[in-house]
């Protein structure tokens, strides 16, 4: 009989057995890239997810708890990381496309006319691999992706050296006159570096090509004559070609400039939009930094200083008087002037608080559930001892076991590892919780939940 799934997951764990956790894998990896593919659409992006799954699997190990479903655990976790993954290439593709629109407004047929001269002596002067990069990018049009692949990297290596290699030709042309930006250097090389080729041009080389080959063959017995035959033909061709390359030229450049004239006025209107943009924007900021003037005029008061001083110490006081409403409406605890003042010194060090919302912050994690330590909760959320107020410590605290709940049912999470013990010989404890609205809070309980 096959090992369970929590056998494997304990030997890996405890023996660190990569054979085991490959028996997961294996077991398990069709249905994470499966619930994937649904989500994210694309085969490399689930390959994507399901790596993330595993690897989360091999880190939170030792703390899925012994009852966990796997199974359930995989397909919950692949959802959310497939949601993140969504996410972030939706963030990745929208920044592209609007840099991809601002840019093309601000490139013109003059920047071309500039950088043409000097295009492939820049190109020249760039490594093989950033060369590389940049044709496949700009000259050829391909993703960033396919660049990656490409070149054997991932996609944020291969736009940072897509990104050095076009400041090293900004910086090229910079050094011979041509002032151009870097977004506005990549339009214009995109958009014109390479040009559509003559019609025709392919079959002719293919023609010629073959045309060639069979010359070769036959050379030994009419050396002379197809020498002057091709000479001939060479000539003709050339003139012919040369024509034909002046009218397509010219063609190409008419073209250019009824398009540069469509473009300048289609731009008109976006330029008027822009310096509206600019103007609300600049209106924004005259009336943010008014607030902010008006602000500080009134922390600055002294009159004011001191309502926001009363009105602080109204707040602590009506919070002490709910609790000492909760205190009298428990019927079944009596504690003297001495007890309360014990609960409250133990309360204004507000570090049982402190832990309760860190446990509030792990609960949201991990979808309601307690840490069973310090430790786990750690783990997930950043909190330590330097952050706890007054002289109480993680050491001054214990986790409760998972379903203990008060008189009226409300689960409890931690108390103070030792009751206070006040003159009659009476254990208080103090209990911390999360209630019913989702706040942090602390009762004082009935003795037998301390026991």
């Amino acid at each position: 009989m096959s090992d369970t799934d929590l056998e494997l997951l304990q030997c890996y764990t405890r023996n660190n057995s990569q054979d085991s956790f490959a028996t997961l894998v294996n077991r398990h990896l069709n249905l994470v890239f499966s619930a994937a593919m649904r989500q994210v659409r694309l085969p490399q992006l689930a390959e994507e997810v399901a790596q993330s799954v595993f690897a989360d699997l091999a880190q939170s190990a030792t703390k899925l708890k012994p009852d966990t479903i796997l199974t359930a655990w995989l397909y919950e976790v692949t959802r959310r990381t497939a949601i993140d993954v969504v996410r972030r290439e939706s963030r990745r593709q929208l920044r592209e496309k609007v840099a991809h629109e601002l840019t093309t407004m601000n490139a013109t047929a003059d920047d071309w006319t500039e950088i043409e001269p000097f295009l492939d002596e820049a190109m020249h002067a760039l490594d093989a691999t950033d060369r590389a990069a940049v044709l496949l990018r700009y000259f050829e049009n391909k993703t960033l992706r396919e660049v990656g692949e490409t070149l054997g990297t991932s996609d944020d290596a291969a736009q940072k050296r897509v990104s050095r290699a076009v400041e090293k030709l900004r910086e090229f042309f910079t050094k011979r006159g041509v002032t151009i930006g870097a977004s506005g250097l990549v339009v214009v090389i995109s958009a014109n570096a390479v040009q559509a080729a003559p019609v025709g041009l392919a079959v002719a080389i293919s023609t010629a090509t073959l045309a060639g080959t069979t010359f070769l063959a036959t050379a030994t017995i009419t050396k002379a004559i197809a020498l002057t035959t091709l000479q001939k033909t060479l000539i003709t061709a050339t003139i012919i070609a040369a024509v034909g390359a002046g009218v397509y030229e010219a063609r190409q450049v008419a073209q250019l400039r009824e398009q540069n004239r469509t473009l300048q006025q289609q731009q008109a209107p976006l330029a008027e939009q822009i310096q509206q943009l600019q103007r609300e924007r600049d209106d924004a900021t005259k009336g943010l930094a008014g607030l902010l003037a008006e602000n500080a005029r009134f922390r600055s008061n002294p009159n004011q200083n001191e309502f926001l001083k009363l009105r602080g110490d109204v707040g602590v006081l009506q919070q002490k008087a709910t609790e000492l409403s909760r205190l009298k409406q428990d019927e079944r605890l009596t504690f003297t002037t001495e007890d309360v003042f014990k609960v409250h010194q133990m309360h204004s060090s507000d570090a049982m608080g402190k832990i309760i919302e860190a446990v509030k912050k792990f609960s949201k994690i991990h979808s309601g559930e307690y840490p069973r330590d310090f430790d786990e909760l750690k783990a997930s959320v950043e909190i330590s001892p330097t952050n706890l107020a007054g002289s109480l410590g993680f050491s001054d605290f214990v986790f409760l076991a998972p379903g203990t709940v008060d008189f009226e049912g409300t689960p409890l999470i931690l108390r103070n590892r030792n009751p206070i013990i006040n003159p009659r010989g009476e254990s208080i404890w103090v209990y911390g919780l999360i209630d019913t609205n989702g706040n942090p809070s602390m009762h004082i309980m009935a003795a037998q939940y301390g026991n």
